[in-house]
């Protein structure tokens, strides 16, 4: 079973040589709405991030979909 927290959650960044990572953990009524936006079959743009409440400094980028949880989303920007 899935875990969707009360609020959207951020991960600490962690790194490998080329770039930053972290995950955003999204409630269960902001992920309805991304699932509506892209049906799961598309990355999120940086506008749409910010208008599901996403809030990040400029330069990360939604680089994956991950099936099995697909309320979470993953982020990353070059080193």
């Amino acid at each position: 079973m899935s875990f969707y927290p009360e609020d959207i959650e951020y991960s600490e960044k962690y790194d490998d040589d080329e770039f930053t990572y972290r995950h955003v953990v999204l409630p269960k009524s902001v992920a309805a709405a991304m699932h509506k936006l892209t049906q799961c079959k598309r990355l999120l743009t940086e506008h749409e991030c910010e208008s599901l409440g996403v809030q990040q400094s400029s330069g990360w980028v939604h680089y994956a979909i991950h099936p099995p949880e697909l309320h979470i989303l993953l982020f990353r920007r070059p080193k």
